[in-house]
């Protein structure tokens, strides 16, 4: 064997890797719609229009965010199926609220051994009679500070007041916290160099669901909770080598992620904030060298339509870096991202 088949060879070897591993990651793309689900309901406690005031109130402690826009969700069926949205309007009954009532909505949880998750919504309606009701049905009042809020005895959930038409439920302390937040008493979690960076990363604003993870200083073992979610992430989006590339090479200090519908595709933007600017150098290049390699594998003959679409997917996707900050923007079929 000459030395020009030995390069042949192996550059096919290295094509077959690469595609081996893009397709092997592309069904866990289909766990979209559970994983969804189970984030949205672990975090509204056993749970839209989102943005500009409830975001203000989040703790300084909330890891993981995700603002719902439940207007869109509930005119999209495929999100409906995704967050599972029947059983959503049976959570929030519990608290006497309905869909129709919700403006905004942001619902977080801080990753650890205790239970510390929360909702923070805001609607059209009158927030103090919502609390009377829940009064009358057995629920406690607990002290904070000058604060007042409310516990159910038969579990963990309490309901607090911030305005008229703002209220706040989870968890005994995350309770408090967005009550000191809400007070000036403590910086809230959107006021840190993180989330401001993050944030400024997402152009969809207007996403039905929008995604942040930004771990804090609680997080026993921070390091390894960022790679870890990073990998989840990236297996979400189809993406799992891209998490073993992030694994070799930094680990995340924070992501948020948008999944915005357009026609019979969903729009997903996705962001990975690194530790340095030289460790975001070198991921933007490593992407942009499988991006370049999926093109060779694209023009394959004897591909499955799936398989095509995988690697389209892969082609097509945009990398940008803004400093430290790696963004990814892509285009996926809604048969691709849900199950049917």
């Amino acid at each position: 064997m000459n030395d020009e088949q030995r390069v042949m060879d192996k550059n096919q070897v290295l094509k077959n890797n690469v595609m081996k591993r893009i397709l092997e990651l592309r069904t866990t793309l289909l766990t979209q719609r559970r994983i969804l689900a189970s984030l949205a309901f672990a975090l509204f406690l056993n749970g839209c229009e989102s943005r500009p005031e409830v975001q203000g109130y989040l703790p300084k402690r909330a890891d993981i965010v995700v603002f719902f826009r439940l207007d869109r969700i509930v005119r999209d069926k495929d999100l409906s199926r995704a967050i599972n949205i029947e059983e959503f309007k049976k959570e929030i009954k519990k608290v006497d609220i309905t869909i129709e009532e919700i403006s905004q909505m942001v619902v977080f949880m801080e990753l650890g051994p205790k239970k510390y998750a929360g909702a923070i919504l805001q609607g059209n309606y009158n927030a103090r009679e919502k609390i009377q009701k829940l009064i009358k049905k057995g629920w406690h009042e607990k002290r904070y500070s000058k604060d007042t809020y409310y516990c159910n005895r038969n579990s963990e959930d309490c309901i607090g007041l911030l305005k008229t038409d703002i209220l706040i439920i989870g968890s005994d302390e995350a309770i408090k916290d967005t009550f000191d937040v809400y007070k000036g008493k403590e910086r809230g979690k959107t006021s840190y160099p993180s989330y401001i960076k993050l944030a400024k990363s997402i152009n969809h604003q207007n996403a039905p669901v929008i995604f942040y993870f930004i771990p804090s200083q609680t997080v026993v073992d921070m390091a390894q909770a960022g790679l870890e979610a990073t990998k989840t992430i990236f297996d979400i989006l189809n993406f799992g080598i891209i998490g073993g590339i992030l694994e070799k090479v930094g680990i995340a200090e924070g992501l948020s992620m948008s999944l915005d519908p357009s026609g019979d595709k969903f729009k997903i933007e996705f962001s990975s904030l690194m530790q340095s600017e030289t460790a975001a150098s070198l991921i933007s290049g490593s992407l942009n060298l499988l991006k370049s390699m999926s093109g060779f594998l694209s023009s394959r003959a004897n591909m499955s339509p799936q398989e095509r679409e995988a690697i389209n997917t892969f082609k097509n996707m945009e990398i940008i870096r803004m400093d430290e900050v790696i963004k990814i923007e892509m285009t996926v079929s809604r048969r691709t991202l849900f199950i049917h």
